[in-house]
């Protein structure tokens, strides 16, 4: 049974995640810092995005709005 935001794997991951995220963005050469910048700002948005619409879950449209922008943030990291 699902009773927080730790218990879905989703919110896990993403947290693992970062870890290789930040270590990915540091190999980027000095003068993408801005990319770098881009990256891990992404990476950093998506655990608080899946823990708020967690915390929304009683609304169900805010918790899919909180996990759309959480998909969003992915899918910058991934581009």
């Amino acid at each position: 049974m699902i009773k927080d935001v730790t218990d879905l794997q989703v919110y896990n991951n993403a947290l693992t995640y970062l870890e290789d995220i930040y270590r990915i963005a540091n190999l980027l050469p000095p003068d993408h810092r801005r990319l770098k910048y881009q990256i891990t700002e992404a990476a950093e948005k998506i655990p608080p995005q899946i823990a708020e619409g967690f915390g929304k879950k009683k609304a169900p449209r805010e918790f899919c709005r909180f996990l759309s922008m959480a998909l969003g943030s992915s899918d910058e990291v991934i581009t």
